[in-house]
């Protein structure tokens, strides 16, 4: 059975144990009390047909997390006026066509600043393990999010390390490197056309396909995701490319994602042309932020920051695979309102790791070198053989005098602040890309992480480096990060933890996970003939779905797998053993069910044979159907008759046989269980509840009843005072406001149990 069991338990303690996922966006509210548009910029070249515009959280590089334990999400969103018809539809976008999966109404909205307000929901049912869109109506205006809010297990977190795809990096067409394709060259998508930019696209659909059969709860991103060459193109393609994604991504700039241009390359004062990172703010989100998930906060940091005068950068130039852009300043840094929210975070909370794309150990294979930031121009237009790592303010050349950040060294400087930082907290992991390699830099208790720093790990701390996705490096790959049976935090692929392991040096092994040797391809016939899709299943007219796997990885992996079918009261069935329906949920239309199949692909090779190249295959198939019958009804009693000052009083006495029991009041779904007691303040005479049950394979029905509602005699109020509603649900200081204040929206409960329903 899968049962939201929170509404009565939260009726009892008045709501005091919701938490989200959320937790802070470039410092509000860790270390900024004010919320700060982050998409607020000049530039002057404008962002035309931005991806972000009104919803900035949650948005593509920094979803929400829904779960059993933690229900309850924020929206926030540009909007200079929210009524109280206000709603919030998650579902899912099927082509250009709209799935509206569950409507919740606002707990509580609050103005962060003028003109941006924040509304605070809560989910009452769980979906199936997905990414999903949402869509913000208030009035005749609807703001869209799209692969903006995830459903999750309370399990323990695993997800899959993506860094440095650099989108249009030519070199990723260098056939001279073959341990770069760590593959069979087979997979879907490959090319190797070097006038044709699809080698690039099939890598990046080949890693999003096999995210989207994965059983990870998330994806997080290290940066480096476009190339530089033309931010308005790469930004715009690589967007549309993640759209297939049907994980969460959670993602920080690179140096490549955040070069800024002006209109004059030696006079800062000549006007800012373009700034990457501001791209970054109108497609991805937010430059740094933190969120949580089962205790445990993930702290993502921009390590590519500082002004635009540091990432001043020239024109493009070359061809091939000696185009770059010229940039003197490539290495990490970070501004002093970024050290405060580290600081913050590391001290208040319990820091699962940090991530971000710059090392704050600087060149670890240059003895810890730094590198000092320079003013733009550089001496040469590639400038690679510094390989700077970290960058820092010397006493030659600030790059902003306006700040506090002077005359560092590379023995103090914000790299090794945050490393002392972290040195001194509980957390014990540090992911990094850029270096496009896999390496892991394990210290001991009392080891010095800098040289000459007496910076002393006090445990156990990882920094880990992590190869890249689809530019030149070692090979591409992603990096698995799961918890074991006993509990330790498992942070690479084939390797022991801490390992130098590499599938060309002793010993030989794999910390990230190849690309490229795993894939699902779905098949279906619709009006328009036959379709397919390397990343979800269905159309939500095709009644069977074929999936054909391969597995050539040296593991077994565990695989799910998702299809937007039409909702039939028997549910669905796969002729397989091994692949079986895991989940089910139908729209609010009773018109289109989201399913997710689950099983185990079977090796394809040993790890002796994989390190050798001998790429066998090992292939599987199944087929999505229809079920061979519908559910049986639930057995109901509930009481017919209610006085006004009782809850509804529904129990299913055959709940086992169900997989989700969803109660609706009005239309709008305020409850996934077995029973259903809660008390509303705004009863009518006659009330009307529907049920919908739906079983372990998503078959489905629904039933209504009707309870009469007996009213208390209107009793005169002599102490009412027209200034006071206990029942808003606001700040102290919101609640002096009235509901017509559009500025500042005061919104109402309805449930006298402190449930937080809204209707």
């Amino acid at each position: 059975m899968r049962f939201v069991l929170i509404f009565i338990f939260i009726c009892s303690l008045a709501g005091s144990i919701w938490a989200e996922s959320f937790v802070s966006i470039e410092g509000y509210p860790v270390s900024q009390k004010e919320f700060k548009d982050y998409t607020d910029f000049e530039q002057i070249i404008p962002v035309n047909e931005p991806k972000i515009k009104e919803i900035l959280y949650p948005v593509y590089g920094f979803a929400a997390f829904v779960s059993l334990d933690d229900p309850e999400f924020s929206v926030i969103i540009k909007a200079e006026n929210i009524d109280k018809t206000t709603k919030c539809v998650i579902g899912k976008f099927n082509n250009d066509s709209f799935i509206p999966m569950l409507t919740v109404l606002p707990e509580k909205a609050e103005t962060l600043e003028e003109g941006i307000i924040k509304l605070t929901f809560k989910a009452p049912v769980i979906f199936p393990s997905s990414v999903f869109d949402i869509k913000i109506v208030s009035g005749e205006n609807e703001y869209v999010s799209k692969n903006s809010l995830s459903f999750r297990k309370d399990v323990p977190f695993s997800f899959m390390v993506y860094t440095d795809p650099q989108i249009e990096d030519l070199q990723s067409k260098k056939e001279l490197v073959s341990s770069m394709n760590f593959n069979s060259k087979e997979y879907p998508g490959y090319s190797n056309d070097i006038t044709d930019y699809s080698i690039q696209f099939g890598v990046i659909k080949q890693a999003f396909s096999e995210l989207s059969i994965s059983t990870y709860d998330a994806t997080i991103g290290l940066g480096d995701m476009v190339f530089s060459m033309n931010y308005i193109r790469e930004y715009s393609e690589f967007v549309s490319l993640l759209e297939n994604l049907q994980l969460p991504l959670f993602t920080v700039p690179g140096n490549h994602d955040g070069y800024a241009k002006f209109l004059s390359e030696n006079d800062f004062d000549s006007g800012l042309e373009f700034d990457g990172l501001n791209y970054w703010a109108k497609y991805f989100g937010p430059r740094y932020f933190s969120f949580k998930v089962n205790g445990e906060v993930f702290l993502m940091l921009n390590s590519y920051g500082g002004n635009a005068i540091r990432r001043a950068s020239g024109r493009p130039v070359g061809i091939g695979e000696a185009a770059a852009t010229p940039i003197s300043n490539w290495g990490g840094f970070v501004e002093e309102e970024q050290l405060q929210f580290a600081k913050d975070t590391l001290k208040e909370n319990n820091v699962f790791g940090i991530f971000s794309h710059q090392n704050p150990l600087g060149n670890m294979s240059k003895d810890h070198k730094y590198h000092a930031n320079k003013e733009f121009p550089k001496d040469s237009i590639i400038g690679v053989i510094d390989a700077q790592e970290w960058n820092y303010d010397s006493e030659d050349y600030d790059c902003n005098i306006t700040d506090s950040i002077i005359a560092e060294t590379s023995t103090y400087n914000t790299g090794t602040r945050i490393a002392d930082m972290m040195a001194s907290s509980s957390t014990d992991l540090y992911f990094v890309g850029h270096t496009h390699s896999d390496r892991t830099y394990h210290f001991a208790p009392g080891d010095e992480l800098v040289p000459d720093t007496g910076i002393k790990a006090d445990k156990d701390i990882y920094f880990v480096e992590v190869t890249t996705a689809a530019a030149s490096g070692d090979f591409w790959g992603m990096r698995p990060v799961k918890y074991s049976q006993n509990g330790e935090t498992v942070i690479d692929y084939l390797c022991e933890k801490g390992a130098e392991c590499l599938p060309d040096k002793n010993p030989k092994g794999f910390q990230s996970r190849p690309i490229g040797n795993i894939w699902a391809e779905f098949k279906w016939n619709s009006n328009d003939g036959e379709q397919s899709s390397y990343f979800r299943g269905g159309d939500g007219i095709a009644q069977d779905v074929n999936v054909s796997i391969t597995n050539m990885l040296p593991t077994d992996e565990e695989l799910r797998f998702r299809f937007i079918m039409p909702a039939n009261k028997k549910g669905f069935k796969t002729d397989s053993e091994i692949y079986t329906v895991e989940n089910v949920m139908v729209s609010d239309d009773l018109e289109t069910s989201f399913v997710t199949v689950r099983g185990t692909a079977e090796a394809g090779n040993t790890k002796d044979t994989f390190l050798n190249k001998n790429f066998n295959k090992k292939e599987e198939a199944f087929m999505l159907t229809i079920a061979d019958s519908a559910p049986e009804e639930p057995s109901v009693t509930y009481d017919e008759n209610i006085n006004e000052d009782d809850p509804f009083n529904f129990t299913v006495e055959n709940s086992d046989e169900f997989a989700h029991l969803i109660w609706k009041r009005s239309g709008l779904t305020v409850a996934d269980t077995p029973s259903f007691n809660i008390k509303f303040d705004d009863y009518s005479e006659t009330e009307n509840i529907t049920l919908v049950y739906i079983d372990e394979k998503g078959g489905w029905g629904k039933k209504d009843f009707t309870v009469t509602v007996t009213m208390n005699p209107d009793e005169p109020d002599e102490d009412f005072n027209s200034e006071t509603d206990d029942d808003a649900i606001s700040s102290d200081e919101d609640s002096e406001k009235s509901d017509d204040d559009v500025s500042n929206p005061t919104i109402h409960k309805s449930s006298g149990c402190g449930c937080s329903l809204i209707f």
